[in-house]
């Protein structure tokens, strides 16, 4: 096996402490959480669903891409922790979808208002506008984690390929 090859594609101990993937998982879980809620504010009040959407269209988007993204992005980043280019992929693709959501909700200035139909003690209709702003703040501290850890691997990676080389180098 060629051997950069055998460094990309091998399986091997890295010198990387292991709270650097505890801290992306746990990132992982904290933005799939809050994620989570605001899908829940976004389907209205209690006994009530939304039958239309006056603004924040792109809110609903932004909520399922973020939310599929953390679940793939915990699934590929255990598959692939120790391959350290993968790993810097799915870090920079999940730092670059939490943008793109960031992106979308600022798009609808972080507003949605909805017209929903509640049926509690009787059936109203009523306008509700709730604000999603406050998703900036653990997205875009996610996505700094993701780029800061994808920062770091490199270096790491390159002391990790220099001691497959050699393992290769003795071996061949």
């Amino acid at each position: 096996m060629e051997k950069s090859l055998a460094w990309f594609a091998g399986r091997h101990d890295e010198k990387r402490p292991g709270w650097l993937l505890a801290v992306t998982l746990l990132t992982l879980v904290v933005v799939g959480s809050a994620t989570l809620f605001s899908i829940w504010l976004e389907h209205g009040a209690l006994f009530c669903k939304v039958t239309s959407r006056l603004s924040g269209r792109q809110i609903p988007v932004a909520n399922a891409l973020v939310f599929v993204s953390c679940i793939v992005g915990f699934v590929a980043t255990v598959a692939v922790r120790h391959r350290p280019r993968l790993l810097v992929l799915t870090l920079l693709l999940l730092a670059l979808v939490l943008v793109v959501g960031v992106a979308l909700v600022a798009a609808d200035s972080g507003v949605s208002r909805t017209v929903q139909e509640c049926d509690f003690m009787g059936t109203y209709t009523e306008t509700d506008t709730t604000r999603f702003g406050w998703v900036y703040a653990p997205w875009l501290g996610a996505a700094l984690v993701f780029l800061l850890q994808a920062a770091r691997l490199p270096a790491r990676a390159h002391v990790a390929r220099d001691d497959v080389v050699s393992q290769v180098d003795t071996a061949g």
